[in-house]
């Protein structure tokens, strides 16, 4: 790899890292921004663009996760007492010297463990400085390799600390994903998500379309699903989240429980900043609501074949039961386009009873002629028209 260097360096003194420990090192980096919790919109997209730029850059930020926790745990390991005692701020402060010895102002006296000034700003070290400079270097990479045998022998690692991704589906796809904890999403037609998992928490941006998420169990790292309209969170829960063409923000939970809060805070510097410490409603398994970025302005309990219905897409399929032919038809676009005519306006509103594979026009030609007052009839591949079979229907 090729490094840019400043105008004016002898190409002598430049030399090519090796593309594993540049990407060891940049993984480094990334891992050090996403635990101080600093990665903006602007980091998230570059560091999409390296995950994705080389299969190398996975594996070692996989390599660096499984070595960051197992710095987390030997810091834990490791006795108060026997950590290095804090190092004086006060630059005004010197330790005592034994009588004859050098000081920290005596530099004739420390020979030449000092820098020295070479002119236009450049200083050169001493032979004992750089000793100690390699002997630490030395030290330090001794130590992370040790590290490595350790936590690949010794210490059980957990798995699934750390994960950044953006996953996307085209019109008429669905999508499942794996995550490194082992929850998984399923992804509906024309929807993106984008995940991020730091050691704090897990947090899913609904950017737009609708997905379910199982959810692996983790008190201490509770699963968010951010959305501007709010944010549903959950421990170890399945559930649904939908965001709606008019703003709002669907929510259906299928197993455990679900608390909703308001959107993350006006002015934070992602999209998935810690929503507010109170949640405004809890959802329990069954429970359906809609919120807005002022609330939730629908709730109710859902007996299970209407949860059944409303989130058969899972299995691939559209069942109404009694829906008119306008939420039909709007539903039935968001997988496969179709053009269709209706002869009469009134037609929108009679209600449509079926049970059928998603993008399966004769099925939704079916379900509409089994009304016994629309006739419908197929003129192109995609193109329907429907027209009253007798009398208007009473609405």
């Amino acid at each position: 790899m090729q490094t840019a260097f400043p105008d004016g360096v002898p190409d002598s003194m430049i030399a090519d890292l090796p593309d594993r420990a540049v990407a060891k090192a940049m993984a480094a980096q990334w891992l050090t921004q996403m635990d101080k919790g600093s990665l903006c919109a602007v980091d998230q997209v570059a560091f999409d663009h390296w995950m994705a730029a080389h299969p190398r850059h996975r594996e070692e930020f996989a390599a660096m996760s499984a070595l960051w926790q197992s710095l987390a745990v030997l810091d834990e390991l490791v006795p108060p007492a026997a950590r290095a005692p804090a190092v004086s701020t006060n630059p005004t402060s010197v330790p005592a010297s034994p009588k004859g010895a050098p000081t920290a102002q005596d530099p004739q006296a420390q020979g030449d463990d000092i820098s020295r000034d070479v002119g236009a700003g450049l200083k050169v070290w001493g032979r004992g400085r750089l000793f100690g400079a390699t002997i630490a270097g030395v030290a330090t990479l001794m130590v992370v390799a040790n590290l490595y045998l350790l936590s690949a022998v010794m210490l059980p690692v957990q798995e699934g600390i750390y994960q950044t991704a953006t996953y996307q589906t085209a019109r008429g796809e669905q999508q499942s994903v794996t995550l490194t904890d082992g929850s998984t999403i399923l992804l509906n037609s024309d929807s993106q998500v984008r995940v991020r998992y730091t050691r704090q928490a897990r947090d899913i941006e609904l950017i737009k379309g609708e997905a379910h998420f199982d959810v692996v169990r983790s008190r201490a790292r509770p699963f968010s699903v951010h959305a501007a309209e709010g944010v549903a969170r959950a421990v170890g829960t399945a559930f649904t989240a939908r965001r709606r063409p008019d703003d709002q923000l669907e929510v259906t939970v299928t197993e455990g429980a679900v608390a909703l809060h308001p959107p993350a805070r006006t002015g934070a510097s992602s999209a998935m900043a810690a929503p507010h410490p109170q949640p405004i409603a809890a959802m329990d398994a069954g429970d359906w609501a809609i919120m807005t970025p002022h609330g939730v302005t629908e709730r109710q309990a859902l007996p299970a074949d209407q949860v059944a219905q409303n989130l058969a897409w899972h299995r691939g399929f559209l069942s109404f039961e009694g829906a008119p032919l306008s939420t039909v038809l709007a539903r039935f676009d968001r997988y496969t386009p179709i053009d269709v005519d209706l002869a009469d306006p009134a037609l929108s509103r009679v209600p449509i009873y079926g049970y059928f594979r998603i993008g399966d026009v004769a099925g939704l030609r079916r379900a509409v002629e089994a009304t016994g007052v629309i006739d419908a009839d197929q003129v192109g591949e995609a193109s329907l028209r429907f027209a009253l079979r007798g009398p208007q229907p009473e609405m």
